[in-house]
């Protein structure tokens, strides 16, 4: 592995030493390139979807429906404010860092890794606690005796690591899968579920007695709120879990095809999937006769239906296949609820891997745990790594409290500390977008969120309340020092160790290069009315940078005259080594007066040009590799060239080339013949 510490140190202002990393120190740690919108849509409504299966339907008992109704309109309302926000922040800052990369930006290296601890705690523990109900799920459906429930989660975890190891391609592949299956299966329900639907019976039958205790109302025609606001605001924890975890995207930044194009789209085509999803679910499982036996205090018993029925459900999916299809033997059903713990499962196993990977790449945790495998490129170190302690700390606890407590604390404790980690973390990433606005409102941004500055506000206060109403149930306090715990012991190492032995990775280089260009712009002066709105004025561009600058030199020839010389494919001083030898190749096998593999000019993409409007920005940059797009009109016709750079010899050198506008084309995989060199080709 090579060295990081094979460098320059430099102390920043607030009391942390970088390194500048040796050589091949980021070669080890490359990831690979390959999601599209859809495969960014598929792996946020992956993370979440299982909170429509179970969780969110508990918040019916705290606030009747009309509370968790109203309650799930705030908290969407919450969710709406972040993912803008979120959509905005990622394609400004587009590394694998995510909120510790926004928070490192505005407020620095400490807070930087306080937000990534929170949603390390959410990462690692979210993944255990989904094992589990998918373990219990598992155990009755086989009937194996419960204190093999472990084997399941052993089994679990060495799949989707397996899964999420083999290379991106996989792993996004597999997220489509069960995404996909996934809300087939809640299709499917909605579908069967219409004609049951009586919502006056069903979804209004909770009362309160004169001791505001629950009543089980059996014709229904119950309050809309029948614990008033306070139903409303104690049902809005629970309402979290139809959009828990859609803020993990950010972290697929550096595996995204162009993610300041492609990440807000997916962002919010996720979110709006989630809200679709999360209403119907509301609106109709509460609505149909599904029926459930309690037990009251006393240890009496009694049938309860609907919305009442549901309120304490851990399974509220499949009790409403139950109703619907009437059936007593529900193995087929139970495993097609289990297809959602599974989606969340895998997603969030590649979103772990990847915080874990950002901050040990800067860092903050130890260096090795961010190498990634030499072929796949995946970061397995810490995948592995993820798994281990999750299967730890399920582990320790099930052998120390034994099946039936170990079931109630997984179920109680770590599932909050798991919650809390989350919305401490939605509230620091609001208060971040709030300082990135104040701080530096002249940076680029590909996309600008509509609710602004307020959306991100109303975000930190309604997590605010939601956070306050969560710390008044006893279980969830017990949650929260269990966080604090993990918390005190990550900043005793950051403090102790790893803040003298930070590496300036693309999020920390970033930040450090928007801070000394402020720094600059107040030397000199330049800095106007600092909290003025940035809509009053044209924002100021950063000076090319030395890729772009590189790729607009190629361009020169094509827009100055139609009589220039152009780049020949074979000019040796662009091209990196690894693309020579392939155009060099495929010329030493082109017979003599006839033309080669690739017959066009992929600098145009045709043969003949006529280029006007021509943009080249830079889209990515990292170590020794930067991707920069050309973006114009050959003969009225919009194309867009994404370039693949590499650092060879000092100096960027083209490692490939690709259309990424139908028809699309890669100039490595033309070269060698690939069969999907054009993959809009019709095949035939």
């Amino acid at each position: 592995m090579a060295d990081a510490k094979a460098g320059t140190n430099t102390k920043s202002e607030a009391g942390v030493s970088y390194t500048a990393a040796g050589l091949g120190y980021f070669e080890d740690r490359e990831l690979r390139r390959h999601a599209g919108v859809f495969y960014l849509w598929a792996l946020g409504v992956a993370a979440v979807i299982s909170g429509d299966f179970s969780g969110w339907n508990l918040g019916i008992a705290a606030g009747g429906w009309g509370g968790m109704f109203l309650g799930a309109v705030i908290i969407t309302v919450m969710y709406l404010g972040l993912t803008y926000s979120i959509a905005e922040m990622s394609p400004a800052l587009p590394h694998t860092g995510g909120a510790y990369s926004f928070a490192r930006t505005a407020f620095g290296p400490w807070g930087g890794f306080i937000t990534g601890m929170a949603e390390n705690v959410e990462y690692v523990l979210t993944p255990a606690v989904i094992v589990y109900f998918i373990g219990a799920y598992l155990t009755a459906i086989f009937g194996t005796p419960p204190e093999l429930q472990p084997l399941y989660w052993v089994a679990g975890y060495a799949i989707f690591v397996t899964a999420n190891a083999r290379g991106v391609e996989l792993s996004f592949m597999v997220t489509a899968m069960v995404t996909l299956m996934a809300i087939a299966v809640l299709v499917t329900f909605f579908v069967s579920a219409l004609p049951q639907i009586d919502f006056t019976r069903y979804a209004l039958n909770i009362g309160v007695n004169e001791a505001g205790e629950a009543v089980h109302l059996e014709d229904g025609g119950g309050p809309f709120l029948p614990f008033g606001i306070y139903g409303v605001l104690a049902a809005m924890p629970f309402a979290v879990w139809l959009f828990l975890a859609i803020e993990q995207l950010p972290l697929a930044a550096e595996e995204s095809v162009d993610p300041k194009r492609d990440m807000p789209k997916g962002i919010m085509l996720g979110m709006f999937t989630l809200i679709g999803l999360g209403f119907l679910v509301l609106f109709i499982n509460p609505s149909i006769p599904i029926e459930r036996v309690v037990t009251d205090s006393l240890g009496g018993t009694e049938t309860v239906t609907g919305a009442f029925a549901l309120g304490t459900s851990p399974e509220p999916i499949l009790d409403g296949f139950r109703a619907i299809f009437d059936l007593h033997a529900a193995g087929a059903l139970a495993l097609a609820a289990v297809v959602g713990l599974v989606a969340s499962f895998h997603a969030i196993i590649f979103a772990g891997g990847r915080q874990i990977y950002s901050l040990s790449r800067a860092g903050y945790f130890p260096h090795f745990l961010s190498v990634t495998h030499s072929k796949h490129k995946t970061p397995n170190t810490a995948l592995v790594t993820l798994a281990l302690v999750g299967l730890g700390v399920m582990l320790a606890v099930w052998f120390t409290m034994g099946g039936k407590d170990a079931g109630a604390f997984i179920g109680g404790v770590l599932l909050n500390m798991a919650v809390f980690g989350a919305m401490f973390s939605y509230l620091l990433q609001g208060l971040t977008f709030i300082e990135l606005r104040r701080k530096f409102p002249k940076i680029e941004r590909p996309f600008r969120s509509p609710f602004g500055v307020p959306g991100a506000a109303l975000t930190v206060l309604i997590a605010l309340v939601t956070i306050g109403f969560q710390l008044a149930d006893p279980v969830y306090r017990t949650g929260v020092v269990g966080v604090a715990l993990w918390y005190a012991i990550a900043i005793a190492y950051f403090a102790v160790h790893s803040r003298k032995t930070l590496v300036l990775s693309p999020e920390e280089e970033f930040a450090m290069r928007l801070l000394a260009s402020l720094a600059l712009l107040f030397a000199l002066g330049a800095v106007t009315a600092c909290g003025q709105d940035e809509e009053e004025g044209q924002a100021k561009k950063e000076p090319p940078s030395e890729a772009v600058v590189f790729v607009s030199k190629i361009y020169e020839p094509y827009t100055d005259s139609k009589d220039a010389d152009p780049v020949q494919p074979d000019g040796s001083e662009i091209y990196s080594k690894r693309l020579q030898a392939l155009l060099g190749k495929d010329a030493a096998e082109t017979p003599d007066g006839e033309v080669g593999r690739l017959d066009f000019d992929p600098f145009v993409d045709g043969q003949d040009w006529e280029i006007g409007g021509l943009n080249v920005k830079e889209v990515y940059r990292s170590g020794g590799e930067a991707r920069v797009r050309a973006d114009f009109a050959n003969f009225g016709q919009p194309r867009s060239i994404l370039f693949s750079l590499v650092r060879e010899g000092g100096a960027w050198r083209i490692d490939d080339i690709a259309e990424t506008l139908p028809p699309r084309w890669t100039l490595s995989k033309i070269l060698t013949g690939a069969p999907d060199a054009f993959p809009d080709a019709k095949q035939e």
